[in-house]
């Protein structure tokens, strides 16, 4: 599902719709993201008691709603914002003791409660400092068919990715099922980390494994979905779409649960953290974790109903459950505007199934589940710019959106982007020719507004760059620097004052190659409010036009960037005969000497180890030192690479470190 953060009565309503559609597919288990009910990441919101109290408050409202809609019946586990009642306030500890939970709601209430074990504090993590580390392995017990039952294990995003924890705790409980509510952003090449990661965890815990994740964007991160259902022996169940929400259903064979030492009834939690006792197990990671054990009443008039209601049912014998993780379509807050569902099932009739075994003995074999097309490299990452630059425009309120366009090739490919984020009618572009602008700039800005049909205008900006010059008096400069910074402010100033008179985001159109090396203007080519391009490489800004370019020729639509923008040598036309590589090395060797230094972070010692020629790592090294105040004067924009500038990367401005050659 698509949260926006804040929004706790949007949020709900998407979790009781599509708890209803699961339910209506047979549903016993439904699963959400981390923090579903919130919006992740929540950041200073955690620390703000108001909120942290309405977070639970509407868990609890939710939970009594699914009672009263007649879906009492289906287990919903769903992330949401809680706090750890008794814990004296101290230095260190986040104030109010907030937790990254995750509840269970079944008949009408909050069940049982848990919180992440384990706080990420890297790259764009800083869970330290709003989050206290949760200490319960919550194992829920669910009524299937023949009167049996299944445990359910529950934890939380980053206790997959460290070792010991809930998933070493999963075992020893000996829950069949672990199910994992997730908010991980994407970095290019991550799903097949994430995979590997699930198979492995999945084998470790001797359970199946269900990982959630969330979908949109957030400020600068962008959350793929991509959710993953793995058996216990690490075999790929089902896997749902990246970038889109989408309803899985899938069918799992699992062993009856035996026993009932530790079980209690479902009395509510009263939407806080759980904090009965129950079994000690070693966590091994140097703490201990409890298992916290409820077995929850079968409800069967419930599902009967809400079977009923829904398209489809879940066939099958012995101990048999449906499990979905869900989520609604893309477009408007809350549940207006639904996409079309996305619904495979386990049918009879020889379609594509859901079914997925457990692997022990005595049942079915495992078979092909529900899997979405994978999107290759490329695709994925323009997919990630197109989602956060529509979520971004659209959860901030704006309708509309606003660029330069040069004609160049960095704002065409932004322009493109705006177009399929949003639809081209709601992109406006200025086209603002100065005496140092080619023919060939107008003509290929033209070629795009017709290819693509965007609101266009022109302003020719040199009588108003002569005002400022006159202005300014017979000392500035006619040329050199400060004469080329003042053309690109005074488009700057343009783009913001048609921003305020008539409402649109301005949209920058610096790649991460320009901004990395402060080959930006200050005020000027860096003024607006969002950067779809700001994490691209130059190299990556032509391979991805390119790509753009040949999916509409396969479909038998106009590509929609001029070929004449990417082939022609890259300039910002703020003097006579400019082109980049005056000023800059050829990109194809500064990204990759980029790449090492940002991205992997190498000394220059190591970068010259690395292959790269001394004199440039000495050069580029102090351009992109020397450049860090105007990168955190820089808006936002999605982030696609391990590193970004903002989240991920934070060097001191004021610093007299400076890399030495060897």
């Amino acid at each position: 599902m698509n949260t926006t953060v804040g929004d706790l009565a949007g949020n709900a309503e998407i979790i009781v719709e599509w708890t209803r559609r699961a339910a209506g597919r047979g549903a016993r288990v439904v699963v959400f993201p981390e923090m579903a009910l919130t919006g992740y990441p929540v950041e200073d919101l955690a620390l703000r008691t108001s909120f942290v109290e309405a977070s639970i408050a509407t868990l609890r409202d939710v939970a009594e709603r699914l009672g009263v809609e007649g879906l009492g019946g289906v287990a919903v586990v769903v992330g949401y914002l809680d706090r750890r009642a008794g814990l004296a306030a101290r230095t260190g500890v986040p104030a109010g003791a907030p937790l990254d939970a995750a509840a269970v709601l079944h008949g009408g209430r909050v069940v049982i409660t848990s919180a992440k074990h384990h706080l990420p504090n890297y790259g764009v993590f800083d869970e330290y400092r709003y989050f206290v580390p949760g200490d319960t392995l919550p194992v829920f017990r669910v009524p299937v068919a023949g009167g049996e039952a299944v445990d359910i294990a529950v934890a939380i995003c980053e206790d997959l990715w460290q070792d010991g924890g809930p998933v070493a705790v999963c075992r020893q409980a000996g829950a069949p099922l672990l199910v994992v509510p997730n908010a991980s952003p994407y970095e290019r090449g991550k799903d097949d980390v994430r995979l590997e990661l699930c198979r492995r965890r999945a084998r470790e815990a001797g359970a199946a494994l269900a990982y959630c994740n969330l979908v949109g964007g957030q400020d600068e991160l962008v959350f793929d979905g991509d959710s993953i259902l793995v058996s216990a022996g690490g075999d790929l169940l089902a896997r749902g779409p990246q970038f889109e929400e989408a309803l899985i259903v899938a069918d799992l064979y699992l062993p009856a649960a035996a026993g009932s030492r530790g079980y209690g009834g479902s009395s509510p939690r009263e939407g806080t953290a759980s904090e009965t006792s129950g079994e000690v197990a070693d966590a091994g990671d140097g703490t201990v974790i409890t298992i916290e054990r409820v077995s929850l009443p079968d409800i069967p008039e419930a599902l009967d109903a809400a079977a009923a209601s829904g398209a489809g049912t879940v066939s099958g014998t012995g101990s048999e459950l449906g499990a979905s993780a869900s989520g609604p379509g893309s477009s408007g807050p809350g549940v207006a505007g639904l996409g079309p569902e996305k619904v495979i099932i386990t049918d009879a009739a020889g379609e594509q199934t859901g079914q997925g075994g457990y692997g022990g003995a005595g049942s079915p074999p495992v078979q092909g589940g529900p899997f979405w097309p994978r999107l290759d490299d490329l695709a994925e990452v323009y997919a990630a710019l197109v989602l956060g630059t529509a979520d971004y425009v659209r959860k901030n309120g704006f309708r509309s959106v606003i660029l330069a366009l040069s004609g160049g090739i960095d704002s065409a490919l932004t322009a493109t982007i705006a177009a399929d984020a949003i639809g081209p009618e709601n992109v406006h572009v200025v086209l603002m020719p100065s005496r140092w602008s080619s023919g060939h700039s107008v003509t290929d800005a033209e070629d795009l507004v017709k290819r693509q049909g965007v609101n266009a205008r022109t302003i020719a900006i040199q009588d108003i760059v002569d005002a400022f010059r006159a202005g300014l008096g017979e000392g500035f400069p006619a040329a050199g620097l400060p004469a080329e910074n003042l053309q690109s402010r005074v488009r700057g100033v343009i783009d913001m004052a048609l921003s305020n008179a008539e409402g649109h985001l301005v949209l920058t159109t610096g790649n991460k190659s320009e901004i990395a090396t402060g080959y930006s203007t200050l005020y000027g080519d860096s003024a607006g409010g969002f950067g779809p391009i700001k994490d691209v490489l130059k190299t990556l800004v032509w391979d991805l036009s390119r790509w753009r370019n040949e999916q509409a020729e396969r479909t038998g639509a106009t590509p929609p960037i001029p070929p004449n923008s990417i082939t022609k040598p890259p300039s910002a036309e703020l003097a006579p005969g400019q082109l980049d590589t005056d000023s800059l090395p050829e990109y194809e060797v500064l990204d990759a000497l980029l790449d090492d230094y940002v991205e992997k972070d190498l000394g220059s010692a190591a970068l010259i180890a690395a292959g790269h020629d001394p004199a440039l790592v000495a050069r580029v090294i102090r351009l992109v030192d020397l450049a860090e105040y105007k990168r955190r004067q820089y808006p936002p924009g999605p982030k696609i690479t391990v590193k970004n500038f903002g989240r991920d990367r934070r060097l001191p401005i004021t610093s007299r470190w400076r890399e030495t050659l060897p």
